[in-house]
């Protein structure tokens, strides 16, 4: 089964707009998403290190290696951060791989925004190196990576904090939570249940389905892209807003699959674990409210199921 993505295939975009947006990673899962939605109203061009986009100008360079800035054009207001490396396993190529990526590249791009004075640096990172907590009302957050992938987003998260101060940079972070929606990867808990329930398998619950995330559906997050665009500076969270479990989203794939689906619980193995992260209160707000729950995000998801593959 494919999940296509929901992508127009019209002509290279023409949109006359002023503000020129650079869009790294921009042929991959979320990045499709953002410049279908955006490519119309302002100028885009897509990075990404060796496919093309079908619908705007795109660079092939590798912002792993330092002068791949000299590739880049010059003239950017905006630079949508999106390109990433997530390893395959925790071992030494795959971890190398992915510092160089998501550390050294962010590096890099920092430093071609300063060069080329761009008005605005917009880091799509994660929300999952922090634990956060609410005591007496306020939000409180701890530094707990997971693993090499996690800790290189806050890398490119600290780096970005230094050009911030010494450079004046316009920055904007936003700490993504558990994005799906067409077009994600294959190797996902939410593609693999679809996957299963549109060919009448049983879902599998690991550990009694009970660990617990803040599942958000890529248009969301695209829209909070575009808010950040030209919204406030600052580091905001960016979710559903509600914590769900797996047995959550089991049930939300059976409610749109229907009825006849199997879900089979295996029996609990360790502690639940919890990847839901809370919204610090105070500063200013994105113009952001989410408009998908986990269920319609899973309809709109399975609308663009489609038999075939790329």
């Amino acid at each position: 089964m494919y999940i296509r993505p929901a992508f127009r295939t019209s002509a290279v975009s023409t949109a006359d707009s002023p503000v020129h947006v650079l869009v790294t990673g921009g042929t991959g899962f979320v990045g499709g998403h953002l410049i279908n939605e955006i490519r119309e109203d302002f100028r885009v061009t897509c990075v990404s290190r060796t496919k093309q986009s079908r619908t705007v100008p795109t660079v092939n360079v590798d912002i792993s290696e330092a002068d791949c800035i000299e590739e880049l054009p010059a003239d950017v207001d905006v630079v949508v951060h999106l390109a990433a490396y997530v390893p395959d396993n925790q071992e030494g190529n795959e971890l190398r791989q992915c510092n160089s990526v998501n550390g050294g590249g962010t590096l890099h791009l920092l430093e071609y925004a300063r060069r080329q004075d761009v008005q605005r640096f917009i880091y799509v990172s994660s929300c999952h190196y922090f634990d956060s907590k609410v005591e007496d009302g306020h939000v409180t957050y701890t530094l707990d990576p997971p693993n090499v992938y996690e800790a290189s987003k806050y890398a490119g998260e600290v780096f970005g904090g230094v050009y911030r101060d010494a450079h004046d940079l316009e920055l904007t972070t936003l700490r993504a939570s558990y994005i799906y929606g067409p077009g994600m990867p294959e190797n996902t808990v939410v593609f693999q249940f679809v996957e299963r329930a549109m060919n009448g398998e049983k879902l599998i619950l690991y550990n009694g389905g009970a660990d617990t995330t803040d599942f958000v559906y890529v248009g969301d997050i695209v829209r909070a892209i575009r808010s950040a665009i030209e919204g406030p500076r600052g580091e905001f969270v960016v979710g559903s807003g509600t914590r769900s479990s797996i047995r959550d989203l089991a049930e939300a794939v059976r409610a749109v699959a229907g009825d006849d689906v199997d879900i089979v619980s295996e029996p609990a193995s360790g502690e639940p674990t919890d990847h839901f992260v809370h919204e610090r209160e105070g500063g200013e707000d994105l113009d952001f409210e989410p408009d998908y729950s986990l269920e319609t995000g899973i309809e709109e998801m399975i609308s663009h199921v489609g038999g075939w593959s790329e």
